[in-house]
């Protein structure tokens, strides 16, 4: 049995706040979150509980260290070697464990990306893992099975290719490093655009950094003048924390989460209330993540394109057309400054087709390769993510519903009340189809657009005000104590 999130994150953090009276003798904390997201960090100051002021937003490059870190370690987060020397975790026999549990090739893929399991959530729900990698829908399996080769050889994301010669080793000084740099920028980007000095955070950071990552980022913090008395806690706990809760408590509900990247995708559904039962169930759902639909579109290209196919029989990298597919993909809908959901099917305003920038890449000056992207290759690369995305949000839904309630022959998914989507990109549409196609279109579903990639930094920063406003009460009780 598992304890709910509203006993640890409302009473742990907001209510009990240990340490406050130390606080005091820092001075009021500041009501500010930061949001370690991997794709866009951002630094948010909570005025009240619906009032919130973004601070800060910092996009890594491409080439800068901090992203191709976050890739890396998700990277590692499933791979045994590298993974052990990094946090010197049980991480091998976990993994073997986990192979003898499941079967398949696809699965045997989908064990490399599984959590370090050090989640009590994840080990109580083992059983909850076998059941949902046992119905990945087949378009999904057979795609997987395709790609399992270009993983196995280090291929594994679109941004950066890690072979296992040139990868670089990741230690905690070079993680740290990074934070230290972001803080810095954060920091001066808030004081010069809104005077306002930060000194005091909560961290919202992804589900895959271990205990070790969170007390890296503390350290970073110290190292620049920002305190954080509290733990870190996960980007999907922070964004639960939205303006229409009270704040002491969160209403009873199950609340969906999906956090997508273009290298990873994380599912959490979580019970705010105090049934018994699985309160927290999450799934990496990494077959899933954002560029796999750039992948499948550049595959429908290489196909029918000779010019292309030709570039790449002289050595030209296809991972390297990824990117490009991805920004051709983005401007053939020309919506560029639609900051709502773009509506969908045939609604959409888009080009025909659209010229992939095929600048600097393969040999041009052997032979000039020239590629159009079509609308409708887009719609069914599209459309084919969004159905068995949905499918296997779906029946992720049904193996919890199965393992909560104990009926394993249940077939009809957990009731959500809820949902919140976390992406920086340009694929929330996306996901809410896909939602609206695994639980129906009554659901409410918050998140996912472009003007809403601050939610986490906006839930941390609300349970910092919680923080501040304790602290001035324990200053009002202190006070009036003196005056007796």
């Amino acid at each position: 049995m598992l304890p709910s999130i509203t006993c640890w994150l409302i009473a742990g953090v907001l209510i009990f706040l240990p340490g406050t009276e130390a606080q005091l003798l820092w001075g009021l904390q500041q009501p500010i979150g930061i949001d370690f997201s991997p794709e866009l960090i951002t630094a948010a100051y909570a005025h009240t509980f619906s009032n919130i002021t973004i601070l800060a937003q910092l996009r890594p490059r491409d080439n800068e260290p901090y992203l191709r870190h976050m890739v890396q370690l998700r990277q590692e987060f499933g791979r045994d070697r590298k993974l052990a020397e990094l946090y010197d975790t049980k991480f091998r026999h976990l993994v073997r464990k986990a192979w003898e549990n499941l079967r398949g090739p696809l699965l045997s893929r989908a064990a490399a990306h599984l959590t370090l399991l050090e989640n009590p959530a994840v080990q109580s729900s083992w059983v909850f893992f076998q059941d949902f990698w046992g119905h990945v829908t087949r378009s999904q399996f057979l795609y997987e099975v395709r790609s399992t080769a270009r993983y196995l050889l280090g291929w594994t994301y679109s941004l950066f290719t890690f072979e296992e010669d040139s990868a670089e080793i990741l230690t905690l000084d070079n993680l740290r490093d990074d934070f230290v740099g972001i803080l810095i920028r954060l920091r001066e980007q808030a004081l010069q655009n809104h005077n306002i000095d930060i000194q005091d955070a909560f961290f919202a950071v992804p589900e895959y950094f271990n205990a070790t990552l969170h007390v890296t980022v503390l350290d970073a913090s110290d190292q620049v003048g920002i305190r954080s008395i509290q733990n870190p806690i996960t980007r999907s706990q922070a964004s639960v924390v939205d303006a229409s809760i009270e704040k002491r408590s969160l209403p009873e509900m199950w609340c969906l989460i999906l956090d997508l990247c273009a290298f990873y995708l994380d599912l959490r559904a979580v019970y705010t209330g105090h049934r018994s039962g699985i309160k927290d169930g999450h799934l990496p759902m990494d077959p899933w993540r954002a560029d796999t639909i750039d992948m499948r579109l550049t595959d429908r290209l290489v196909q029918h394109s000779e010019a292309l196919q030709f570039q790449l029989s002289i050595e030209a990298k296809k991972e390297d057309l990824w990117p490009r597919v991805k920004r051709a993909r983005y401007l053939i809908r020309n919506e560029i400054d639609n900051e709502d959901t773009p509506p969908a099917g045939d609604d959409v305003y888009h080009h025909d087709e659209y010229p992939l920038d095929l600048e600097g890449w393969g040999y041009q000056e052997f032979s000039k390769a020239e590629a159009m992207l079509s609308w409708g290759d887009v719609q069914a690369a599209e459309d084919g993510y969004v159905t068995s995305l949905g499918d296997n949000i779906r029946t992720y839904l049904v193996s919890l519903r199965r393992f909560n309630d104990n009926e394993p022959e249940n077939t009809v998914p957990l009731k959500i009340d809820k949902v919140v989507l976390l992406t920086a990109g340009t694929d929330g549409p996306l996901l809410r189809r896909a939602v609206q196609h695994a639980i129906g279109n009554d659901v409410e579903i918050v998140g996912g657009t472009r003007r809403e990639f601050s939610l986490a930094a906006e839930g941390a920063a609300r349970i910092a005000l919680v923080r501040r406003e304790r602290q001035e009460f324990y200053e009002r009780k202190m006070k009036a104590h003196d005056e007796l």
